[in-house]
């Protein structure tokens, strides 16, 4: 019961990051796009 209870952990904290990893990769492209607009704006 005991080793089930800490697979079934391991399984959440996984799907977890993996969650976490999509978002990340969503949203990588559109933070460049805000750094890129931040370095023009900068710039000028």
């Amino acid at each position: 019961m005991e080793e089930l209870q800490i697979y079934n952990e391991i399984l959440y904290s996984y799907k977890r990051c993996m969650e976490i990893g999509l978002i990340s990769s969503l949203l990588s492209p559109v933070i460049t796009l805000k750094e890129e607009d931040l370095q023009i704006a900068f710039v000028k």
